[in-house]
């Protein structure tokens, strides 16, 4: 019975150390787990202000752009004034050429 009670408790004993290896493994393994879980919250956290930048960037442009479009459209418009003025000078030198003219 004592024999028997022995190689009982050296099993125990066996499965123990066994417990306690798996239970260090498990710890280890947790570990790792957490610090790889930090590391992509952070960045994580990192990518989600990229993506705000980037898109008050995309507005920024956007503003930009009609900005510019406005500024082509005005830019065209002084065009077609400025030519329409040309024309109006001729016409008026011409008006007064013929004035002169007919004063004369």
């Amino acid at each position: 019975e004592l024999l028997q009670r022995m190689q009982s408790v050296h099993a125990q004993l066996q499965r123990t150390e066994e417990l306690s290896r798996a239970h260090a493994g498990l710890q280890e393994a947790h570990q790792a787990q957490s610090t790889r879980m930090q590391q992509l919250q952070e960045k994580n956290n990192r990518l989600a202000k990229y993506v705000t930048t980037v898109q008050q960037q995309e507005q920024v442009i956007e503003k930009l752009e009609d900005m510019m479009e406005r500024a082509l459209t005005e830019a065209r418009e002084a065009k077609g004034l400025k030519e329409k003025g040309h024309g109006l000078e001729k016409e008026l030198k011409k008006v007064k050429e013929e004035n002169s003219a007919l004063q004369a």
